[in-house]
């Protein structure tokens, strides 16, 4: 996959790459995401050969791969150790999988959302996070980042705590963890406003570095790789769960 340099054209003046070599690193990284996507979607094609748990399990290596890269990609582009993340919407407080996907999608308004992947290393330094039943499946309203998101498509912050009480998480202790962060809708391009998301590429950090410009531009290409992979394995998820219930 060839990604034009001119999307990236702020990072030669004033973006937050400093260098060439910084961007052809974050363009190669794209690329390897893109590279696992299509394989995904390869398996996706021959899906009726997979049972619904197969299928499943494969969406975990998928997304799990996906969001490590992710991970490191702005990691490079700010400076900054960063953590990545997936966000899944759900029309239920109960944990989602890739049928419960297809459902919201085709409903619309998303009143929860559920943590479907972190980066590896975020996995560990977080568990206290997800394990907490209160804040496994939240309320969608309860993160002013995703909310602002759904309205705009993206957004971002360098310095939280610098918002006060405008900045919302159901997790009280979020400031232990990070102190910036950005965040994309995953949905098809151009989707009218409030945004109808399968979910959110959350990233975030505690030295900031995300700006307005070229880093919206990876967002975006980013978000919309995974919505084609969440939508698409959402889509076959949802037959096979009904030719699972029917009996024939």
């Amino acid at each position: 996959m060839k990604l034009p340099r001119i999307m990236f054209r702020g990072a030669q003046s004033g973006g937050s790459i400093k260098n060439g070599g910084r961007l052809d690193q974050i363009l190669k990284i794209i690329s390897e995401v893109a590279a696992t996507d299509s394989g995904y979607c390869a398996v996706l094609h021959s899906s009726d050969e997979l049972t619904l748990p197969e299928m499943e399990n494969e969406f975990r290596l998928y997304g799990e791969k996906a969001v490590d890269r992710i991970a490191e990609i702005f990691r490079i582009y700010t400076g900054h150790p960063s953590s990545a993340c997936i966000k899944a919407c759900n029309l239920t407080p109960d944990v989602p999988n890739a049928v419960s996907l297809a459902e919201h999608h085709r409903s619309g308004d998303p009143p929860f959302v559920y943590t479907f992947w972190r980066d590896s290393s975020s996995v560990f330094r977080r568990d206290a996070i997800d394990s907490d039943p209160n804040l496994a499946v939240y309320p969608l309203n309860g993160n002013t980042g995703l909310l602002r998101a759904r309205q705009n498509g993206y957004w971002f912050c360098n310095h939280l705590q610098s918002l006060g009480e405008e900045y919302r998480s159901e997790n009280a202790g979020w400031s232990r963890y990070y102190n910036a962060t950005c965040v994309v809708c995953i949905a098809p391009p151009c989707e009218g406003r409030p945004i109808n998301p399968l979910g959110f590429l959350c990233i975030d950090n505690m030295g900031g570095g995300f700006d307005d410009s070229t880093c919206r531009h990876i967002m975006n290409i980013l978000g919309n790789l995974l919505h084609y992979s969440m939508w698409m394995t959402a889509e076959i998820a949802h037959r096979k769960g009904k030719d699972d219930d029917d009996p024939a």
